[in-house]
């Protein structure tokens, strides 16, 4: 019986976190085929080295040392990526799943496992990568008949309208609307040029906008929007 199996794990490089458990012969520990894409993302995020903890068994005595060892970390609370619980896909006895499982729930509840979730989760959260999905999503939501209508009828709520009314009573505030609404603004597609928002407030008004909003046209130009009334807006010099 060959006896030149071992047990290996990888770890990334810049916090030596232990990541996944394999077990293998040859040059296997150091090959990247044949890896998850949970493996190659941590990977290529924090790079990995190879620790080799058991040689020279039998492949048999290494699934099972492998299975033991992934059974071992999660209980620490290790965050692995492994797609099984070793053991080249075997399953644990039920007994030993629920030893398992329980292992993980407790794991989960000691205050440097949350923490280190925490920040694993917040490092996540506030990477580009997480932003710019995030940021696609809402947009794409933004989209959508029915958010559109919720947001809507949200608007028009006696809590929102009240909200509304208490925040504009602010000095701040009504200076920034103030100083916004009396700069010139530009129709692009008339060329028109209107002194100031009231102006192409009332403009618009006259066009058959009876309910056209200063505030929509500042949002327009400021680029929160991208078109009022059907037209697009952009802040013209001073002159």
């Amino acid at each position: 019986m060959a006896q030149d199996f071992y047990v290996y794990t990888h770890a990334r490089k810049d916090d030596g976190a232990t990541f996944y458990v394999g077990k293998g012969r040859g040059d296997r520990a150091w090959r990247e085929s044949r890896r998850s894409v949970y493996w190659q993302r941590v990977v290529a995020k924090h790079g990995r080295t190879v620790r080799v903890v058991a040689s020279g068994l039998p492949e048999e005595l290494a699934l099972l040392a492998e299975v033991e060892l992934i059974e071992k970390l999660t209980r620490l609370g290790a965050n692995l990526v492994n797609m099984t619980v070793g053991g080249d896909g075997a399953r644990l006895t039920e007994e030993a799943e629920k030893r398992r499982q329980a292992a993980i729930r407790a794991a989960h509840l000691r205050p440097e496992v949350r923490a280190k979730q925490r920040e694993i989760s917040q490092r996540i959260a506030a990477s580009p990568v997480t932003l710019s999905r995030r940021s696609a999503a809402i947009r794409a939501a933004y989209q959508r008949p029915e958010v559109r209508a919720k947001i809507a009828a949200n608007a028009r709520s006696p809590k929102a309208l009240a909200a509304h009314k208490v925040a504009m009573q602010k000095p701040e505030v009504r200076a920034k609307l103030s100083a916004a609404q009396s700069r010139p603004v530009e129709c692009i597609e008339t060329g028109q040029v209107f002194p100031m928002v009231l102006a192409a407030t009332r403009w618009l008004q006259s066009q058959g906008h009876e309910r056209a909003q200063g505030g929509h046209i500042c949002q327009a130009c400021a680029g929160k929007r991208k078109t009022a009334y059907g037209l697009t807006w952009r802040y013209a010099p001073k002159t």
